[in-house]
């Protein structure tokens, strides 16, 4: 539902719309962050992977209430209102002290942003 909401009409293309957002406002910034990490995190929610864990679970220590209207009534809908729009790999993924974490061969990064997310 969240989805659908971020991107109201586009949702039906929302995989070209990830791709676009990917290649023309996330590469030439950060470049470390992999196309396949972008995907997932875009699709689910879901950023950062631990081991082969099941997350069957909302994760409720950082979601928040937010106003809004349903049906002409105010009400709050609690929820993690920034997932979709704000990633998180800016935050942890993206720069790091560490040369080996941000080296690149032929043009690609060795390590991914996730790999920096862990050192940070």
């Amino acid at each position: 539902e969240r989805l659908r909401t971020f991107y109201k009409d586009r949702y039906d293309a929302r995989r070209n719309v990830l791709d676009w957002d990917y290649t023309m406002e996330l590469v030439p910034n950060a470049s470390i962050v992999h196309k396949i990490h972008f995907r997932t995190w875009r699709m689910s929610g879901n950023a950062f992977e631990l081991r082969d864990s099941a997350y069957n679970a909302p994760n409720r220590t950082i979601a928040s209430m937010a106003a809004g209207r349903q049906n002409g009534r105010s009400v709050l809908k609690r929820g993690f209102w920034g997932d979709v729009a704000n990633s998180p790999f800016a935050s942890v993924g993206v720069e790091c002290d560490d040369e080996r974490l941000m080296a690149q061969k032929n043009g690609q990064h060795v390590k991914t942003a996730c790999d920096v997310a862990y050192y940070n």
